[in-house]
């Protein structure tokens, strides 16, 4: 297994757990500020929720930029010759499905969704283990 794929499906992957915590978090922060806001805002001399605020945006912009790095990542391994453009597309759908799926139901277990992918990439002849992979942030 090459290193692209290896970083596809934990892209994949984090696609769509990422959300569904982003999503949670963000909720409830809406409410009071999380530790790591309190800590820098108590470390640095900040309002506390000022702090929150900028969390909140930049994991708003992580969420949404998130189907746009995964979508660089495979068109590199379409012009590899690695995967063909339709494959890319239906990964994309796929995990564009998972992902919507995971954010409807928020108690959503990462573990059935994350067996639901490998079951599908099973089912569609991609060769990856998910379970052996390690999520990168490269």
């Amino acid at each position: 297994m090459t290193f692209n794929t290896k970083l596809l499906a934990a892209s994949a992957v984090g696609l769509l757990g990422a959300g569904a915590l982003i999503t949670s978090t963000a909720s409830a922060a809406a409410t009071k500020t999380s530790p790591l806001a309190d800590k820098i805002a108590s470390t640095f001399h900040l309002n506390a929720g000022d702090v929150q605020n900028v969390i909140n945006s930049e994991r708003k912009a992580n969420r949404a930029d998130r189907p746009h790095r995964l979508k660089i990542q495979l068109d590199s391994l379409v012009s590899s010759g690695k995967i063909t453009q339709d494959q890319e597309n239906k990964i994309l759908a796929e995990a564009k499905t998972l992902a919507a799926q995971f954010r409807q139901d928020k108690k959503a277990d990462r573990t059935q969704l994350k067996d639901q992918l490998q079951q599908w990439l099973n089912q569609n002849g991609y060769n990856l283990d998910l379970n052996s992979l390690q999520t990168s942030n490269t």
